[in-house]
């Protein structure tokens, strides 16, 4: 027999599944009326508490869904220490977060997560790209759903995602101040929204400066949309753009196998400051997103969700900063770091 969850409660009285969790702790929020209904509820479908001085401790609380395809796991913890993240921010609200990593295969078929089926959670976060297809089956069964990582035009959905455009118009930018003319993207546009994005404010850095053209992206990803070595240009760019740090990583590590240097052969500037532009040698220039203030967002959107079923916040765009290291190149012969 499968337990009885908040929401369970919630969508047989047509109430929120925040205002269920208010009234059965013992918290404000809700009228006597209101709680007094809520309990009987409750009780009538054995959904099982202790009782406490504080008013009630249940065994179960919110639970709130983490979903990520492995292609987007599997060798990247850039995913890992999000989740990480967000447990804490649900932590504060004594919300409880759950992780699954839905198979390439369970993507194809359309497999219900087993934390749906089982109805463990009240609400998902999507994190990271999933086929629209998937989507559109999450959506079809009700669930609230936030992205984060990620959007999609066509789910009216909040979505909390960092600043691609500005982040890469600004290392863009960095590199031109620096004297770099010949620079070029890499990352795979058609993988995601978001380094679509990344490719918009590289382009835009670019036309700005007088550019009639831009060059086209070097694609980094090979059919399962896993990261692999790019085909180096020959000649080699003054400089590289890359839509992530872990590309940025394995493409300095490229280049030293094929006998270049970086920076005095060849520039390397990344998108997120996670581990990998730390670990580099050259350490790597990067646009550093906010995490923690993505984190937040995304916590505080679901739950206001879970209150107010008509609740919408949008895309939600969280900034960053560039973070200056030892990847660049100097071509104008001016030594002196500065701000961009």
């Amino acid at each position: 027999m499968k337990k009885v969850t908040m929401s369970d409660i919630a969508e047989e009285l047509g109430l929120s599944t925040v205002s269920v969790s208010k009234a059965l702790s013992g918290k404000e929020g809700v009228s006597d009326a209101i709680r007094e209904q809520i309990k009987v509820k409750a009780f009538e479908m054995g959904y099982k508490y202790n009782s406490g001085s504080k008013g009630l401790k249940f065994e179960q609380g919110l639970s709130i869904g983490v979903l990520v395809s492995e292609t987007f796991i599997a060798d990247n913890t850039y995913y890992t220490m999000l989740y990480q993240k967000l447990v804490k921010c649900f932590a504060k609200h004594e919300v409880f977060c759950i992780l699954e990593i839905v198979t390439r295969a369970d993507e194809k078929k359309l497999r219900t997560p087993s934390m749906i089926d089982n109805k463990k959670v009240d609400g998902v976060i999507i994190m990271g790209k999933m086929s629209r297809e998937y989507t559109g089956m999450l959506a079809e069964i009700g669930v609230p759903f936030v992205f984060m990582d990620s959007y999609d035009e066509a789910f009216m959905t909040d979505s909390i995602v960092s600043d691609g455009v500005y982040g890469t118009y600004m290392l863009t930018r960095y590199l031109l101040k620096k004297g770099h003319r010949d620079i070029r993207f890499v990352g795979d546009v058609h993988a995601t929204n978001s380094i679509m994005d990344r490719y918009l404010g590289y382009t835009k850095a670019l036309l700005e400066s007088g550019f009639t053209e831009c060059p086209k992206p070097i694609v980094d990803r090979n059919a399962d949309d896993l990261l692999v070595d790019i085909v180096l240009p020959d000649p080699l760019p003054e400089a590289f753009v890359c839509n992530c740090d872990e590309e940025g990583f394995m493409l300095v590590n490229q280049l030293k196998e094929n006998g270049f240097n970086v920076p005095d052969d060849c520039s390397v500037v990344v998108f997120d400051d996670f581990v990998y532009a730390k670990l580099s040698s050259p350490a790597l220039t990067a646009f550093a997103v906010d995490v923690d203030m993505m984190c937040d967002a995304a916590a505080n959107s679901m739950l206001r969700k879970l209150d107010d079923s008509e609740y919408k916040t949008g895309i939600r765009i969280v900034g960053g900063e560039l973070v200056e290291r030892d990847s660049v190149r100097d071509r104008t012969g001016n030594n002196n770091k500065e701000n961009v």
